[in-house]
């Protein structure tokens, strides 16, 4: 599987799932019929090697597997790390040098913040613009990236790397949306406002 033409959009599809329980119900919020749904979440079951949802008289419930992937934060690293075993502590993940992702910059501005006293301790050796190019460095360097769970999990199920939750804890992430009172019933402007909206509304709660 090549990392650079992965389908990013089946995150969406993982997300949904989540906060729906419902295959019918997530398609809705992402315009997706049920079929195209059923066909997306198969394409991630295989990647993820695990059923991810399992169908129940309440409806589709995450398995374990799918429930770790949901953490906001977990650590990517390459798999025969030589420091870093099945656990990550806060010591080695201030120890190792580290990738910092430019775009977008609010994950990084969340680990400085819960890092508090200790964020002057990282070892960032290296910017990059996304996402996308962090697998192939991770895969032949010693270096570790901090990301949101969901594309972590894509990326360590396609690449020979592994998925570690990141030790401490980071305070959710508040996204507010603004525009101009003329564009406030445009259809395509409503349309793009609601899908920025369930993209990042909190499990649970509709934005």
């Amino acid at each position: 599987m090549n990392v650079n033409t992965f389908d990013l959009n089946l995150l969406r599809v993982f997300d949904a799932v989540m906060r729906e329980g419902n295959i019918t119900a997530a398609g809705a919020r992402l315009g997706l019929t049920q079929p195209a749904m059923s066909h997306a979440l198969k394409r991630l079951r295989n990647l993820c090697n695990d059923p991810l949802f399992v169908r129940t008289t309440r409806g589709m419930k995450p398995t374990a597997h799918a429930q770790q992937l949901a953490e906001p934060l977990v650590c990517l690293m390459r798999r025969d790390h030589p420091v870093i075993g099945k656990k990550l502590s806060l010591g080695q993940f201030l120890d190792t040098g580290q990738i910092s992702v430019s775009a977008p910059a609010q994950v990084d501005r969340l680990i400085k913040r819960a890092l508090g006293k200790h964020a002057a301790r990282r070892r960032i050796v290296l910017h990059v613009p996304h996402y996308l190019v962090v697998p192939m460095i991770l895969a032949q360097s010693d270096l570790v990236a901090i990301m949101p769970a969901t594309v972590a999990a894509i990326f360590s199920a396609v690449s020979p790397l592994k998925a570690l939750p990141a030790p401490f804890r980071v305070a959710p992430v508040h996204v507010r949306q603004f525009w101009h009172a003329r564009s406030h019933h445009d259809p395509g402007h409503r349309w793009l406002r609601g899908m920025i909206a369930e993209l990042f509304a909190q499990p649970g709660k509709r934005a």
